[in-house]
């Protein structure tokens, strides 16, 4: 996605806010991500949707 924009949260080391556009209205939709360590990979362990 072209409008995708990740931001680390600097409160917490493994939170992400993830925003993004969505075409049809121009209306930006943000979720927060929670993300684990799970051997040598990391993982999506939480997903939050905001407003909704």
């Amino acid at each position: 996605m072209k409008t995708l924009v990740i931001q680390k949260d600097d409160q917490n080391k493994d939170m992400y806010a993830v925003c993004y556009t969505w075409p049809s209205t121009n209306q930006i939709i943000c979720t927060d991500v929670t993300v684990t360590a799970v051997g040598d990979d990391v993982k999506i362990s939480f997903v939050e949707l905001n407003g909704y």
